[in-house]
């Protein structure tokens, strides 16, 4: 997805981010601590999990997204860092499509309901409950049975036969993914720049320098 990192630099003149997470696996976590952390600075990021696999560290994502910043260091040389450490303080926008699916689609469903960032895209394709291999079979195949499946505290079944609702919806034509246009992402950055001039996030110079010399 380096093209995409690459196409929302340029149309947003470097002020968002983009990040593909590709599964909710050991190799998502990955791309995300690779990808992630060198744009936390960005002013708006674009977390992209179209065609997400599932797996099951969804969770762990949403822990280091939800940090909100509270606070700054001023080190005597260089720039300020954000406390909590490289925390991200901007506007966020998740994609998801039709192939987002189990653990991706947790991952949707808890920023929907802990309002962290809108969905945009297409709603994901509803297959949430999680599988776990059991029996062995001769032909050297196995039986994975549906084993975990998410209810809400309002004592409702989420997710499972129905998908997630995009707060957005936009859907990548067939015939304009072919000439290599990507309505979907392009819509998420409009989407950013927009909340970004409506409400930038600047963060503050730091205060002046306390006097400290001894008094006469």
């Amino acid at each position: 997805m380096d093209r995409n990192r690459a196409f929302t630099e340029r149309a947003s003149d470097g002020q968002v981010g983009y990040l593909h997470i590709p599964n909710m696996g050991a190799s998502g976590l990955v791309e995300f601590a690779q990808v992630y952390f060198p744009q936390h600075y960005k002013k708006g990021f674009i977390i992209d999990e179209r065609y997400n696999g599932g797996g099951f560290t969804s969770s762990m994502i949403i822990d280091r997204l939800e940090r909100q910043l509270w606070a700054l260091t001023q080190p005597r040389e260089g720039k300020y860092l954000h406390e909590p450490e490289r925390c991200f303080h901007g506007h966020m926008i998740v994609l998801v499509n039709e192939d987002t699916g189990s653990a991706g689609e947790w991952f949707a469903e808890q920023i929907k309901r802990k309002k962290l960032a809108p969905i945009l895209g297409m709603r994901t394709w509803g297959g949430a409950v999680g599988i776990e291999l059991h029996q062995q079979l001769i032909d050297g195949g196995g039986t994975t049975p549906p084993q975990f499946a998410p209810y809400g505290l309002d004592r409702t079944w989420v997710i499972e036969g129905h998908g997630v609702d995009p707060d957005i919806e936009v859907q990548n034509m067939p015939g304009d993914v072919l000439r290599g246009k990507d309505a979907q992402l392009e819509a998420g950055i409009e989407y950013i720049l927009k909340r970004l001039e409506e409400d930038p996030m600047e963060i503050p110079a730091p205060p002046a320098y306390p006097d400290k010399s001894k008094q006469q």
